[in-house]
């Protein structure tokens, strides 16, 4: 009976549709679900009234839009080799390692989630994408301040904030005036110089 259940067993036609239609929808949605399941997740694990400001890195879409990718990539893989198989008319064997790819996404899924960056009466904090610590320099441990330009714009990149020994890198828009905000408040309490630095080419 349950060997009847089992992908070896399953007629690839009957399952083809779904595996094909699945995979799909993962790619397509790819593009927009990773916006919304970051926000929340993050939102539901780290968010402190005491955070300046919360920042979620671009990577950590990209990585959580990868990892949904994937998972369509092993789906159809699984079904060519299973058609494969069926073709040759030899039995799939392959279902554990599919299985195991497929649920690799998972840690994809965790790094993503845990990549980000935020200020608070403490100082600067990060957890860089692979990464399982969060990094923190304490305001009053920070030496240098960095700005980073577009040489030929004037247009502000990113902050970094340096103890000497580490750094805490900032993506920054024109429309984080929030942040601005609050990097000239410790720059001005803590009197910290600020080095502007032009982007590379």
């Amino acid at each position: 009976m349950l060997s009847k259940l089992t992908l070896r067993n399953a007629d690839t036609g009957r399952i083809a549709p779904f595996f094909i239609v699945f995979s799909f929808i993962l790619i397509i949605s790819a593009v927009f679900i990773p916006i919304v399941a970051v926000m929340i997740i993050q939102d539901v694990l780290f968010f402190s009234r005491d955070h300046w400001i919360f920042i979620r890195p671009t990577a950590a879409y990209v990585v959580f839009g990868a990892g949904m990718v994937w998972m369509a990539v092993v789906l159809l893989s699984t079904l060519f080799t299973k058609m494969w198989a069926d073709r040759v008319e030899k039995p799939y064997r392959l279902t554990f390692l599919h299985m195991v790819l497929f649920l690799l996404a998972i840690p994809v899924y965790a790094y993503a989630v845990m990549h980000y960056t935020y200020l608070d009466d403490h100082g600067a904090h990060t957890n860089l994408l692979l990464s399982s610590e969060e990094k923190t320099i304490a305001w009053d441990d920070v030496t240098e301040v960095y700005r980073e330009v577009d040489p030929e714009t004037n247009r502000i990149l990113s902050y970094t904030f340096s103890d000497g020994e580490s750094d805490i890198y900032i993506p920054f828009r024109l429309t984080d005036t929030e942040l601005r905000s609050h990097v000239r408040q410790v720059v001005n309490s803590y009197e910290l110089d600020v080095t502007e630095i032009e982007a590379a080419g």
